[in-house]
């Protein structure tokens, strides 16, 4: 039972450290990226652009995405007609999914909010990206951001994967430490005299541990003589 608790200790250990190493990595890449971005004059990646006098855009990209980034884009346009965005990661990791999106503008320069979500693949791990905005049709317009990934799928599946694993051994091991817990039995010639499960009327000789009748000045097993003090219960057992 002491290996088999020094053995799930060790797991245990072994789980918390490596999640704990994992997170680590995540909130160091995330801090060091605020120093770099703590920097820039812009704010938020807001960025208002007017490209003539019947258009204008106004976009927002998160500078930390956890798990999945969302990019914001007001529009607003005196003329009606289509517009293609498409946001599209080009740093070398190539972690994330293209997103392509179709938008009608309604023209009269009312402002239309488009959402773009830059989703990442399950395996892509925490780190610096780098996207571009494309925007064609009836207007023309090309913007790039670069953001700090921090969490991610994989390795937050990886995080609760340890905890969950510590929780089930933690259970599996409780449950094998009530079971061990049991109390001896008595059988003739094994047990000690220490044992409270002595029927009344019977007594057990001091010598042979047998079970004989009570006030016996011998032990009818192996002829011992048995002291006064012994040859009765004492009252209430």
């Amino acid at each position: 039972m002491i290996n088999s608790n020094r053995g799930f200790r060790r797991i245990l250990f072994s789980l918390i450290l490596i999640s704990q190493v994992i997170l680590g990595i995540s909130l160091n890449l995330v801090f060091q990226n605020n120093n770099v971005l703590s920097n820039n004059t812009e704010t938020d990646y807001l960025k208002l652009s007017q490209t003539n006098g019947n258009f204008s855009i106004e976009t927002f990209f998160p500078r930390l995405v956890w798990l999945e980034g969302q990019l914001k884009i007001n529009i607003s346009s005196n003329q009606t007609g289509q517009i293609f965005c498409y946001l599209n990661e080009i740093s070398a990791n190539s972690g994330f999914y293209e997103v392509n999106q179709t938008i009608n503008l309604i023209g009269n320069n009312i402002s239309q909010e488009i959402l773009l979500k830059a989703r990442p693949n399950f395996f892509t791990f925490p780190g610096t990206y780098r996207f571009e905005l494309i925007i064609t049709g009836i207007h023309n317009y090309n913007e790039n951001f670069e953001i700090t990934f921090v969490l991610g799928y994989s390795v937050l599946t990886i995080i609760l994967a340890a905890f969950i694993i510590g929780l089930i051994i933690i259970l599996i091991n409780h449950k094998k430490v009530i079971k061990s817990k049991t109390f001896p039995q008595v059988t003739d010639g094994t047990e000690s005299l220490g044992v409270s499960s002595i029927i009344h009327g019977k007594i057990r000789c001091p010598e042979c541990h047998k079970s004989i009748d009570e006030g016996l000045t011998f032990c009818p097993e192996c002829g011992a003589r048995i002291p006064e003090f012994l040859r009765y219960n004492p009252p209430g057992m």
